[in-house]
């Protein structure tokens, strides 16, 4: 782990913000694995921000897929679900359609289970 995050340090000082983006996401899915949800909370968060702020469809797509259900379990179901539509106009733009339809019906379950 302290690899990846010299490795996102060094992104950063050398300007590519897209790696960097890349690396956090990693750095993410590691906290997901171990359960930690706030570690992941932050590293989705920055890299969803900065393929946000590249409009990288990729980046989007993949990091939003997980950003989004996490931000709604935390209560943020309507940045959560925006985040999801974004992620799915994503795979579309792709060419991905499976992917987003995926998406596009965990949208649908979690409106399904919001109270009324």
């Amino acid at each position: 782990m302290d690899r990846l995050t010299q490795a996102a340090d060094i992104y950063e000082r050398l300007g590519d913000v897209r790696e960097k983006a890349a690396t956090l996401f990693t750095i993410a899915q590691v906290h997901l694995a171990r359960e930690a949800y706030p570690e992941a909370m932050d590293g989705l968060a920055q890299a969803y921000a900065i393929m946000e702020g590249l409009q990288e469809a990729q980046g989007l797509a993949h990091v939003g897929r997980l950003y989004g259900p996490l931000l709604c379990a935390a209560g943020e179901g309507v940045r959560g679900r925006a985040v999801l539509e974004k992620a799915a106009g994503a795979f579309a733009l792709l060419g991905q359609d499976d992917a987003a339809q995926a998406i596009k019906k965990i949208i649908r379950e979690i409106q399904g289970a919001e109270p009324g």
